[in-house]
């Protein structure tokens, strides 16, 4: 796969400037650490996924070393060329590599898509809940869904989530969608 370095503008900044011309590797792991081996000190090294986009792209298994790698997904800044921030997203590899995926979320972004290796202090913390949605109030079956994305989902007292339950019938989840 090809990628594009990137490389943090500061310690901790969590900007990141294309550094450099492109490289081959076999895996998005792979690739940051070859970035990395360019950086300087304290700072974090990412790529940007490189396809000719012509539809969506095609699976490729991760490699062993791959597997289970979780990533931030970064997104290039309308209004300043080159520069990455954080698209508030995390993806990793599970089916295919985390590369595909951010191709394939260039498309919904509309701008290009970089990946930073996951650090859970590093991450992005999601704001407090935006939504409640409350449905069979008053009925021994009632449920409230509190949700960081943006779209909560109740039916009729039922939730099906992948995050915590408690036998009061509240579900909160605050992870991406």
């Amino acid at each position: 796969m090809k990628f594009y370095p990137l490389v943090e503008t500061a310690v901790g900044s969590g900007r990141f400037a294309l550094s450099g011309s492109q490289i081959v590797a076999l895996s998005t792991s792979e690739a940051i650490k070859t970035v990395a081996g360019t950086t300087g000190a304290g700072l974090r090294a990412a790529v940007s996924p490189y396809r000719s986009l012509g539809g969506m792209p095609d699976p490729v298994s991760p490699q062993a070393s791959e597997l289970g790698s979780v990533y931030d997904l970064l997104i290039e800044k309308p209004d300043e060329p080159g520069i990455f921030v954080s698209g508030g997203q995390i993806l990793s590899s599970q089916f295919s590599d985390a590369a595909l995926l951010a191709i394939s979320m260039q498309l919904f972004y509309g701008s290009r898509a970089g990946l930073v290796a996951h650090v859970a202090e590093q991450a992005v913390t999601p704001s407090a809940p935006t939504e409640s949605v409350t449905s069979g109030a008053g009925s021994s079956g009632s449920a409230s869904v509190v949700s960081g994305g943006s779209s909560p989902v109740s039916s009729g007292g039922t939730v099906v989530s992948s995050g915590s339950t408690t036998s009061g019938g509240t579900v909160t989840s605050a992870g991406a969608a």
